[in-house]
């Protein structure tokens, strides 16, 4: 039973269990093992889950508040709706989670692997994201307002009408992805790269484009980036 896991001590090994609604509030279940399990409405609030294994799992509606998830394995995971403010996550494998709609303001996702991960209208305000990999993400609608994001990866990302303002991405890889109606006020895109992303619409007034190669970009008039005009369209 949930029960049982809730107040058993030390890592918890649960394969496939029905665990929707268990109190890990305070624990330490480092290294814990709990694959494919439904872990909705679970709270784990000040909770250890470092180098814990946790794929394919389900966690839609938890509260992590204040958890550290450093190095966790995270793949395939359903986070939907998730309350993760103030989490650690730095350096976990989140490759394909799904995070629509979770809280992850003022978190660390730095060196996290979200690949291919969904963070549709999620809200990331000052969380740390430098160095993560998002290639290929889906940001639509996401709130990443002052968050610092040196030198990720969001190659081939989608951020369409995504809150950017005062974003640090210097140095950011931001080649192939989608901005359209993205709001890029006062972000720092120092020497990023946005070869052939897609600017159409989006906002950049007062941001840093210095060194940023925009070859081939689309920028917020719709049209191609003019290296013999740099400042049309801005």
């Amino acid at each position: 039973m949930a029960s049982d896991l809730s107040t058993q001590t030390g890592p918890i090994n649960a394969k496939g269990r029905n665990l929707a609604g268990s109190n890990f509030k305070g624990r330490d279940l480092t290294k814990s093992i709990l694959v494919d399990c439904d872990l909705s409405y679970a709270i784990f609030r000040d909770a250890t889950l470092s180098k814990a294994d946790l794929t394919n799992s389900t966690f839609n509606d938890a509260i992590f508040q204040d958890a550290t998830l450093i190095d966790v394995c995270l793949k395939n995971t359903h986070l939907i709706g998730a309350y993760m403010w103030r989490v650690n996550l730095q350096g976990s494998n989140m490759e394909n989670a799904n995070l629509e709609r979770a809280y992850l303001e003022n978190s660390n996702l730095q060196l996290v692997n979200l690949k291919g991960g969904i963070l549709r209208d999620a809200k990331l305000k000052a969380a740390k994201l430098g160095n993560a990999i998002l290639q290929g993400a889906n940001l639509d609608g996401a709130d990443l307002t002052n968050c610092q994001m040196q030198t990720i990866n969001l190659r081939d990302a989608s951020l369409k009408k995504a809150e950017l303002m005062n974003v640090d991405l210097k140095g950011a890889k931001l080649n192939d992805a989608d901005f359209y109606q993205a709001n890029l006020e006062g972000a720092c895109l120092k020497n990023a790269h946005l070869e052939r992303a897609n600017l159409a619409k989006a906002t950049l007034r007062n941001a840093d484009l210095s060194g940023a190669n925009l070859s081939e970009a689309i920028m917020p008039d719709g049209l191609e980036f003019d290296p013999h005009n740099p400042l049309r369209g801005l």
